[in-house]
């Protein structure tokens, strides 16, 4: 029919400007969660460098609830309740736990201590909540704007989720960095402020409109068979539009369609057995637990010792807020140059070198005292290496996890988001009560074991390599045999819908 055939030749033909925009309303729930989620980043820099031990406790109860409720309780809510609504919830929460830290103005700790603790409980459900609730309306606008122009799902998604990330990252590098100016007469007004920031984005998410329904969506699809007269029973037997298809000749699977609502309901608690399990049964997701784990050591041991110790003294504590962004912004300016290296060295290669440059951090902060420490070249050093590694997790690491994990992406990623979640937990509950010596060392020790895992990996990857030589003949380049190899020799699969990648946990 004419309407198919103008669905299929929009979908092979380039989309145009024009039709990849998805409306004012996907910017301003971007823009709403980068000011929300660099808000609350900003107060746990802030509050590690101004409330101590107390700051630093309150990080690990932020990450520790935010791990928790991201594997348990965020899937099914935003499920639930839609993207704009679990959005709504999760920035309401961390608004409290942002103005919670004005509760320092007081200087009664019978007062603000309680306060912070309850706030930073809530401050990490709502966070773990809202990383979800983007996810799932980014996945929903995507949705509907394939079924209204026909283009490939995919390519919808790639986009949106890049503009996602730049606005999220930028809105991050952004507040911390306005941070610095201010000079009140007391830092608890500097929270007062970002909880206002927090409160207006959480109002402007009420403007958004609700994210489509599974019933319109049936909806559509039903218009478009009746339209097309085409002898279909069931919108899941359309021919997919929003993908390319897979062994049933580009027809969605009636399980794994988007609309039912029974495998809907179902996914949160698949991904935490996928989770247990692949931890189980996979030794590879056991020699990459060391990385991970060094990650969120290595994020809880900046923000506690060199941000909140280092940074406050060398560069005073109005400058905190632009030091804590310097690690963004170089993570940022480095995921640029980074992207045109992975495919000629392998992506196993680049997490060797993020390993480093963890070990790094670990060794100059305990080989030099602390009077060389206290000195702005160490300090910007530090933040840059660290930014360094953290463009390689953001990049490298997830695409490796796509790589290796085909058929249990959502296990794969699941296992990073707790191991490193629980890295850092650790570490900003441990920091404070242990001697910078033995917390240098531990970072050592695991950014070593993390370099050994990835050897590891990389010498079985070399290893089916020269098996597959031996059964077929060729050999393997230098990209073949370190990460970037794995799916050349067969073609993946393409689900019907694609949501847009896992961007992890929240780099605080």
């Amino acid at each position: 029919s004419s309407s198919s055939s103008s669905l299929s030749s929009s979908s092979s033909s380039p989309p145009s400007s024009s039709s990849m925009w998805l409306g004012w309303g996907y910017l301003l729930m971007c823009c709403a969660f980068a000011a929300t989620q660099g808000s609350a980043s900003a107060t746990i820099a802030l509050g590690v460098a101004y409330a101590g031990d107390l700051g630093s406790m309150s990080a690990g109860i932020v990450f520790a609830c935010h791990t928790l409720t991201s594997l348990l309780l965020a899937p099914g809510v935003a499920q639930r309740l839609g993207g704009k609504v679990s959005l709504l919830i999760g920035s309401s929460l961390m608004t409290l736990y942002v103005i919670s830290y004005f509760s320092l103005h007081s200087n009664s700790e019978a007062l603000y201590r309680p306060l912070i603790i309850v706030g930073s409980l809530l401050g990490g459900v709502g966070t773990g909540l809202i990383w979800i609730a983007q996810g799932v309306y980014m996945t929903r606008i995507v949705r509907e704007h394939a079924v209204r122009t026909g283009i490939f799902a995919p390519k919808i998604s790639g986009w949106a989720s890049g503009i996602f990330a730049a606005i999220a990252l930028g809105g991050e590098v952004a507040i911390k960095g306005a941070c610095t100016p201010i000079d009140l007469s007391t830092p608890a007004y500097l929270f007062l402020i970002l909880g206002l920031i927090c409160a207006l984005s959480t109002i402007c998410l009420l403007l958004l409109k609700n994210d489509l329904s599974s019933i319109r969506i049936k909806r559509r699809y039903n218009e478009v068979i009746q339209h097309d007269e085409a002898p279909l029973a069931h919108p899941s037997n359309i021919p997919v539009i929003l993908g390319e298809g897979g062994e049933r000749g580009g027809l969605m699977s009636e399980s794994d369609h988007p609309l039912n609502d029974a495998a809907a309901q179902e996914k949160s608690w698949k991904k935490i057995v996928a989770t247990i399990n692949l931890l189980r049964t996979d030794s590879r997701i056991l020699m990459l637990l060391p990385f991970n784990l060094c990650f969120g050591m290595t994020l809880a041991f900046l923000n506690y010792f060199v941000i909140g110790n280092l940074a406050k003294k060398t560069f005073g504590a109005a400058s905190v807020g632009a030091i804590a962004a310097l690690k963004p912004a170089s993570a940022s300016f480095l995921s640029l140059p980074y992207s045109y290296f992975i495919p000629k060295v392998g992506k196993r290669l680049m997490m060797l070198y993020a390993s480093l440059n963890y070990f790094i951090v670990g060794v100059v902060c305990l080989l030099l005292p602390q009077k060389h420490l206290e000195t702005k070249v160490i300090v910007v050093m530090l933040c840059i290496i660290a930014g360094s590694g953290r463009a390689v997790f953001e990049g490298a690491n997830k695409g490796l996890l796509t790589d290796m994990f085909e058929e249990n992406v959502e296990g794969a990623f699941g296992n990073v988001m707790f191991q490193s979640g629980f890295g850092a937990t650790i570490g900003f509950f441990a920091y404070p009560h242990i001697d910078r010596t033995v917390i240098t060392a531990a970072l050592c020790g695991i950014s070593t074991l993390g370099g050994l895992g990835i050897i590891q990996i990389i010498r079985q990857q070399n290893r089916r390599l020269d098996n597959d030589h031996a059964i077929n003949g060729g050999g393997g380049s230098i990209s073949s045999r370190t990460g970037d190899g794995d799916m050349s020799h067969r073609r993946r699969s393409s689900v019907a819908i694609q949501p847009p990648p896992d961007l992890g946990a929240p780099e605080m």
